[in-house]
C-alpha cells in the first residue's frame, strides 16, 4: 500500500515458524526520508512501545528501527536511502 510518500506492507508468519503472541503479523513502513524515519521512530517511542532494535544503519545500506506496540504487534520501519 502506499500512504504519502511510504509504503507499507504487512505479512504473517511463515513455516517452520510457530504462531505465538508478537509473531502473528508484523508492519513494515518504508519512509521516503531519513527525517521521515527518524519522526515515525520518535513516535513509536512516545507510545510506550517495546523497542525490538534500535533505529540504526544497516549492512544492507538503509536506517532500520523494530519495535513492538502495546497490543503485540510488530513494526519494522525502514528508509533506503
Amino acid at each position: 500500500l502506499l500512504l504519502g510518500g511510504m509504503k507499507i506492507c504487512a505479512g504473517d508468519a511463515a513455516e517452520p515458524y510457530s504462531l505465538s503472541d508478537g509473531n502473528r503479523h508484523s508492519i513494515w513502513l518504508e519512509a521516503d526520508s531519513e527525517t521521515a524515519l527518524q519522526a515515525i521512530y520518535a513516535r513509536f517511542q512516545q507510545g510506550d512501545c517495546k523497542v525490538l532494535s534500535e533505529l540504526e544503519n544497516t549492512f544492507w545500506g538503509s536506517g532500520y528501527a523494530k519495535v513492538e506496540d502495546t497490543f503485540g504487534i510488530q513494526w519494522e520501519r525502514n528508509w533506503q536511502p
